[in-house]
């Protein structure tokens, strides 16, 4: 089963989604036909293994154009301080021992 993980990323002050593949060689996601066909199934003739189709399309269409969530409500909630600099201006508050994997926090945090 390959592995995916939905990223929220600062950078350069703006916050946008991604998804990440981390899927080893050969696994499903990264299975794609050598033909224009824009649909098929794993186990085809003619699949060569390239970049996650999953990433490629997101990136390709913009991830609210090209994204449907199964769940509702909210998914993650990450708590925050708040200022303002011309714009509201967040930084993580979470404490270190209930930070999220992947999750690197610079500078001075609230630690409430």
């Amino acid at each position: 089963m390959s592995i995916h993980k939905l990223e929220i990323v600062a950078d350069r002050g703006e916050l946008r989604l991604e998804l990440r593949c981390t899927a080893a060689k050969g696994a499903d996601c990264r299975m794609r036909p050598t033909d224009d066909r824009e649909s098929w199934n794993v186990g085809d003739p003619g699949l060569v293994e390239g970049d996650c189709w999953a990433v490629d399309y997101i990136v390709a269409g913009g991830f609210e154009d090209s994204v449907f969530m199964q769940q509702e409500g909210v998914i993650a909630s990450i708590p925050v301080t708040v200022a303002y600099d011309e714009a509201v201006v967040l930084a993580i508050a979470l404490p270190e021992s209930e930070r999220l994997e992947g999750l690197d926090i610079e500078g001075d945090v609230d630690r409430g």
